[in-house]
């Protein structure tokens, strides 16, 4: 199955890759060759888990749900003493989350900390959580799946559907066009209202 999948995802330009949770799955995910992994909240401190993946010397994305901050600051110093490229992030081990229980300001206190891409692996049942965490600076978004809304699958209370996955990635493309390249001065949208601009008055 995964195989099928992997060949489904080169057909349709989606890079595959997987999650292992225990040494045999990175076995079987280094055969059919997948180009990074990730390691789940519950495998932060899985360091026979973790050793395994660094020998593979590829790119790693860990969540960092019910974890310390000494504890991501450990596998962030491994990955970085290996030279391996981290992505880490911010998660709530809550299944479903609820909005207010999201703590996006620890996706600022982690850009600050690690010199490392910095996302968020959202579990609320919607999708405005992880649209103000890339406003704070997320660059990656995981999201779990579901076929429609009466898929009654085991994650499905955290699952979105595809049509809100599509609004969820055209509202984050809108995030970046809204922010812009900071620009002072009169701007292009301000030539028009140039001539009303008032000269300062000195007493």
């Amino acid at each position: 199955d995964f195989i099928k999948i992997k060949n489904y995802c080169k057909l349709k330009k989606i890079t595959f890759f997987s999650t292992p949770f225990d040494e045999e799955s990175v076995d079987f995910l280094e055969s059919i060759d997948v180009p990074f992994y990730k390691i789940a909240s519950v495998d932060i401190s899985n360091y026979q888990l973790i050793k395994k993946i660094l020998r593979t010397k590829k790119p790693t994305i860990i969540s960092t749900g019910m974890a310390s901050f000494e504890e991501i600051k450990k596998i962030y110093r491994i990955f970085r003493v290996n030279d391996i490229e981290l992505a880490i992030l911010h998660c709530i081990a809550s299944y479903p989350n609820n909005e207010k229980s999201s703590y996006l300001s620890n996706i600022s206190v982690l850009q600050k900390k690690f010199r490392c891409p910095i996302g968020i692996s959202d579990h609320t049942s919607e999708i405005k959580i992880p649209i103000y965490g890339t406003v704070l600076g997320a660059k990656i978004i995981e999201k779990h799946i579901k076929l429609s809304q009466a898929h009654n699958c085991a994650d499905s209370k955290v699952s979105i559907t595809g049509a809100q996955l599509k609004t969820l990635r055209n509202e984050v493309d809108k995030i970046y066009d809204i922010l812009n390249k900071p620009k002072f001065g009169v701007r292009p949208e301000e030539i028009n209202t140039k001539p009303f601009k008032r000269k300062k008055i000195y007493k």
